[in-house]
């Protein structure tokens, strides 16, 4: 195929991939407590967001995936995945929801990871497809898909976690 159907099949892969992984939002707003499984998810993928760019703002130096995304730095993942974890055990604590210190543990340790991993997968699509912003709906942000890529992976994981522990 030539470069337009190439295009056009990653295109079409990343609409995919948005539905399906989003569709996880509507599984978790149906488990029990819904409303507040959807708080943790959005606290610790904001936490990770926040806790990534401050920390990698101020001391970071060493890139974490430069041909990927080249202003990311170890130093801010490690602070992303701290603010994350404590985001998270702090949510959990504070909203009063019934989890096992297994549980807590998992989605303390994990979705931070999966937070940063969904923004860095968000970054190497927009790469491949030769795109810098995934719209123009938020001028200053690099689209809407920028603000959500954290949770596009976190969210099934915390589903899944839900589910097996």
């Amino acid at each position: 195929p030539g470069p337009r159907r190439l295009r056009e099949a990653w295109w079409l892969g990343a609409v995919a991939y948005v539905g399906v992984l989003g569709a996880h939002w509507l599984l978790l707003r149906g488990e029990p407590e819904g409303q507040r499984w959807l708080i943790v998810l959005l606290g610790v993928t904001i936490a990770t967001d926040t806790g990534a760019y401050a920390v990698g703002k101020g001391l970071g130096r060493h890139p974490l995936a430069p041909r990927i995304s080249p202003g990311k730095t170890r130093e801010g993942a490690i602070g992303g995945f701290l603010a994350g974890a404590v985001a998270g055990v702090g949510l959990l604590l504070s909203l009063d929801l019934d989890s096992e210190a297994v549980t807590i543990a998992a989605i303390a340790l994990l979705l931070p990871i999966a937070a940063q991993a969904g923004d860095l997968l968000e970054s190497a699509l927009k790469r491949r497809i030769g795109v810098k912003d995934s719209s123009g709906l938020l001028p200053g942000h690099g689209g809407l898909l920028d603000r959500m890529d954290s949770q596009l992976l976190a969210g099934p994981l915390l589903y899944w976690i839900l589910q097996w522990l």
